[in-house]
């Protein structure tokens, strides 16, 4: 999400890689249902879990009905958690 913002703000995932960074060329189009991330409706696998990948990459897609994810719970924010 933070990258998301980054982008957003400066054009790079961080700041140090704007040198790398080009703009997309006109073949590749923002895909027309894209959104951020919104982590009270996207559920993510947590960093480092052994959970299963998926073949397709575009079940990988968040945004999309058919994220293999769609039907799960977004876990809850670590703030949620220090009741």
């Amino acid at each position: 999400m933070e990258a998301q913002v980054n982008y957003q703000r400066f054009g790079a995932m961080e700041e140090r890689f704007l040198k790398d960074v080009r703009p997309p060329a006109s073949n590749e189009p923002l895909d027309p249902g894209w959104r951020p991330i919104d982590p009270s409706r996207d559920s993510f696998a947590e960093p480092g879990s052994d959970g299963e990948w998926q073949v397709d990459p575009t079940l990988l897609y968040w945004w999309r009905a058919s994220y293999w994810r769609a039907d799960e719970r977004p876990a809850a924010p670590p703030s949620a958690l220090q009741d």
